[in-house]
């Protein structure tokens, strides 16, 4: 299983990890692939989910190479609020 547990209290999108609710989880996703894309993290065939409840994100996908899964799951994990990342449904094509 890919799942990588994260605990911290850095991150810029600390404050909508706090917010609960569908379009809450879904404002966050949004924000999460906005913001490993600014750090030049190839995700144009990767899907973020979120669930406010429990503060894990979920990738689905591809990506790739291995290290830009990795990159991803580093990027997300160190947002405030985020506690875990599943990665497990996050293929690598290595192309």
């Amino acid at each position: 299983m890919s799942s990588y547990n994260f605990t911290n209290d850095d991150g810029e999108i600390d404050s909508f990890a706090k917010l609960r609710g569908p379009q809450a989880n879904a404002a966050l996703a949004r924000a999460l692939k906005f913001h490993v894309a600014s750090q030049q993290i190839d995700v144009s065939d990767v899907e973020i989910t979120f669930d406010g409840t429990t503060g894990i994100v979920t990738l689905s996908g591809s990506v790739p190479y291995a290290s830009t899964k990795s990159n991803l799951v580093s990027a997300i994990g160190n947002v405030a609020g985020i506690a875990a990342v599943d990665a497990e449904n996050l293929g690598v094509s290595e192309h």
